[in-house]
């Protein structure tokens, strides 16, 4: 499933922003490691759907939702 989304991010990632390709990127890597390691598919799978999208979601907000701190006066 990590490598089918990550694929999915990554043909996404053209129509969107850049960003998202590395987060594709992430969850594919997860994903093949996930096949050899089938012991530790949950923790990856976590890793992936949780921390990934954390990760990123805060630095999405940071990059483009943030407001300015020079738009604030003192």
């Amino acid at each position: 499933m990590l490598v089918f989304y990550g694929l999915a991010l990554l043909n996404g990632s053209k129509y969107t922003l850049d960003e998202i390709k590395y987060l594709g990127l992430w969850q594919v890597g997860l994903g093949l490691v996930a096949v050899l390691l089938p012991e530790y598919g949950l923790l990856l799978f976590g890793l992936g759907f949780g921390l990934g999208h954390i990760f990123y979601g805060l630095l999405l907000y940071n990059r483009y939702e943030r407001p300015s701190r020079a738009n604030f006066t003192a």
